[in-house]
């Protein structure tokens, strides 16, 4: 597994420790229906890769649409999880950045809330991995968080101090990062959740 920050493995820890109380509180059917129906009109079927997948909240809904799927996430217990709620489903547990490992292009992918995971250094990385997965044209949904620079958000469960670490973005400064890493931004949806979680989703086309 391509190595990582201590920031993304403090983050990835924390993922496993409290993976299924995390898909508990998560675990809301339709979160990105307005997102998907937008997707599915820039990309009615084909081939789709979930590169973050996490518990398969997501993949539940990708799969009754028709795509054929294939899932993808870092975290072990997660990955477990999202297996057990799609058994007929494929899933591998990967990192973004050895995305190359599975030898495949698809025709489009799906990354809800995992870029704003990794370090402003390591998009370029991130990008590469991820564009080397897919074909020409392929189109993509990225969510990330609006915000100015990085922290971390720590919690009190299963025993001891959890952190994840994030790195926030402008709807401007992120469709120019999207722009110069080969991605033709077709939309962008603004979806304000709270003082703290405000969503950018991207609808994008690899040029």
């Amino acid at each position: 597994m391509q190595d990582l920050s201590p920031e993304e493995q403090e983050t990835l820890e924390t993922y496993n420790t409290c993976a299924r109380e995390w898909d508990a509180k998560h675990d809301t059917f339709g979160f990105w229906q307005e997102e998907m129906d937008l997707f599915q009109s820039f990309m009615p079927s084909g081939s789709l890769l979930e590169i973050g997948c996490g518990a398969g909240r997501d993949a539940v809904e990708l799969i009754e649409r028709g795509y054929t799927y294939h899932g993808t996430d870092i975290s072990e217990e997660l990955i477990k999880i999202a297996q057990g709620k799609n058994p007929d489903a494929q899933f591998d547990q990967v990192s973004l950045y050895d995305l190359k490992k599975l030898n495949k292009q698809y025709d489009g992918f799906w990354c809800s809330a995992v870029l704003l995971h990794i370090p402003f250094e390591r998009l370029e990385e991130a990008f590469e991995a991820i564009g080397f997965c897919l074909q020409e044209g392929a189109v993509g949904f990225i969510s990330i968080k609006e915000g100015e620079g990085s922290g971390y958000l720590s919690s009190e469960k299963q025993g001891g101090e959890h952190k994840r670490h994030f790195y926030y973005h402008s709807q401007e400064g992120f469709s120019q990062v999207l722009q110069v890493y080969g991605f033709e931004v077709l939309e962008c949806i603004y979806k304000p959740m709270s003082e703290k979680t405000r969503w950018l989703s991207y609808f994008v086309r690899k040029t």
